[in-house]
């Protein structure tokens, strides 16, 4: 009697998708099949219906698994529909190239994105923050005490509170309009219900906020023994528990070192005030009170000429200066350039052709750099030692310059030094209009790399 070969109820592939799937059940999977990331399932019908794409089919043992594809190439535009519709986003990228005799090609979740760590240039606003946010309490009394840690994954950005109060958390959450906040999944008072009612929020397992999970997770992402060294005390374990959390969550969904956050800062009372909700709309600090189109204190102040510089002047009007000795040495610093306005009238075309610096950089720790990203960073730090050197030259040789302009001409000529190998290379290697995609070629100038010369050379002729 003949026995019949029976088929497998799953192709490789599709256990790989299955496998995945339960890992991530709480996420929209994008699994790569070829030139397209493919949602299945009722992961599919959902992906159709928000994105309005053709729902297609694909038969398998007689049953028809629903299946809905984005091209690779336009994953940046269809990405942000999804997660802005309240999603979570995996995504599943052939990690290898396919090889004949190999029945199953390698594939890994390379990212999971969420609200809070949505970082396309799509979804970004040039002059504002992105933030994600981390909260949690301890009882003080008849009170709860809270500290607040938040991030900026395209720039880099990591602050955190000390421990604060109610009505100063909730001032400093309204200035920062995170686009998502973790939170411990068992804590549970009326502020952080009322927080779940006006933001995203995610739950966390508690096991992310624990103070020595936390504190090892922080020492070991910058490289240091303790933490003193930007503000924070072994005794500070709220703020290291929301810290420590954040950055925890952040590399578990970016599946990257984060190189860009290379340092966390303490968001202070004393630095600066927080003003609450109620004064900010009334006194139209960031938005008009009425119309959406109106003027505001900062469109009417605004004029900055670079997208950092933009960021840096709302964060300044959300948390104006509380010390008298840096309120100072501001204003000297905005006396110097209006005695030398003249003078310095060569600053708004260099600084006009410097661009997001901090997001360029930022592209380098998310692992989304692309080429004409290198050329755009190297512009830019030619213009801004244009910069520095039009600022040491401006002004009376006799009078010294305030203490703000030659503190940061001395931080960015030093930090011009380091990038400047860099600087060089990108000139020396990289075309001057180098395509995003980087399987077109045309990205390294001929001449830079022999080997690669020849491999051109070859397949030229062989095109003729």
């Amino acid at each position: 009697m003949l026995k019949l070969k029976t088929m497998p109820e799953e192709t490789p592939a599709m256990l790989q998708y299955h496998k995945i799937k339960r890992k991530h059940p709480d996420c929209i999977v994008l699994f790569q099949l070829g030139d397209f990331y493919e949602a299945l399932y009722e992961d599919a019908k959902t992906v159709s219906s928000i994105l309005d794409i053709v729902l297609t089919a694909r038969n398998k043992r007689g049953k028809k698994i629903p299946m809905a594809g984005i091209p690779v190439h336009a994953l940046d535009t269809y990405l942000p529909k999804l997660v802005n519709a309240g999603l979570k986003v995996a995504i599943v990228a052939q990690t290898e190239e396919p090889t004949k005799g190999k029945k199953i090609v390698d594939r890994d979740v390379i990212r999971i994105v969420t609200p809070g760590t949505l970082s396309e240039d799509i979804v970004l606003k040039s002059k504002t923050y992105r933030y994600i946010a981390a909260i949690s309490s301890v009882q003080k009394g008849e009170a709860n005490a809270y500290a607040i840690a938040y991030a900026d994954l395209s720039t880099g950005t990591f602050k955190a509170t000390k421990e604060i109060t109610r009505e100063y958390g909730k001032d400093l959450l309204q200035s920062l309009q995170p686009n998502e906040i973790l939170i411990p999944e068992q804590l549970t008072d009326q502020f952080i219900e009322e927080l779940k009612k006006k933001y995203i929020t995610t739950p966390l397992d508690p096991y992310f906020f624990d103070v020595d999970l936390s504190f090892s997770a922080l020492i070991d992402h910058f490289h240091t023994a303790t933490l003193k060294g930007f503000s924070i005390e072994k005794s500070d374990r709220l703020t290291i528990s929301v810290a420590g959390a954040l950055l925890q969550y952040l590399k578990n969904t970016q599946r990257t070192s984060l190189e860009h956050i290379n340092k966390i800062s303490i968001h202070s009372s004393k630095n600066g005030m927080i003003i609450d909700a109620t004064t900010l709309r009334n006194l139209e600090i960031i938005y008009p009170l009425f119309s959406k189109d109106g003027p505001s204190l900062l469109s009417t102040i605004d004029r900055t000429k670079t997208s950092m510089g933009g960021r840096i002047i709302k964060d300044w009007l959300l948390n104006p200066l509380a010390d008298v000795k840096k309120i100072r040495n501001r204003n000297e610093t905005v006396e110097f350039f209006l005695k030398n306005i003249k003078e310095l009238e060569s600053l708004d075309g260099y600084l006009t052709q410097i661009s997001d610096i901090e997001r360029i950089v930022g592209k380098f720790g998310l692992n989304s750099l692309k080429p004409p990203h290198l050329v755009s960073l190297k512009e830019s730090m030619k213009n801004v030692e244009n910069v520095i050197v039009a600022l040491k030259k401006t002004g009376d040789p006799l009078t010294q310059k305030t203490t703000l302009i030659n503190r940061m001409i001395k931080k960015t000529e030093k930090n011009l030094e380091r990038v400047r190998p860099l600087v060089e290379e990108i000139d020396k290697a990289i075309e001057e209009n180098p395509p995003s995609v980087t399987h077109m070629g045309g990205i390294i100038k001929r001449g830079y790399c022999e080997e690669l010369d020849r491999i051109r050379e070859a397949a030229e002729k062989g095109k003729n």
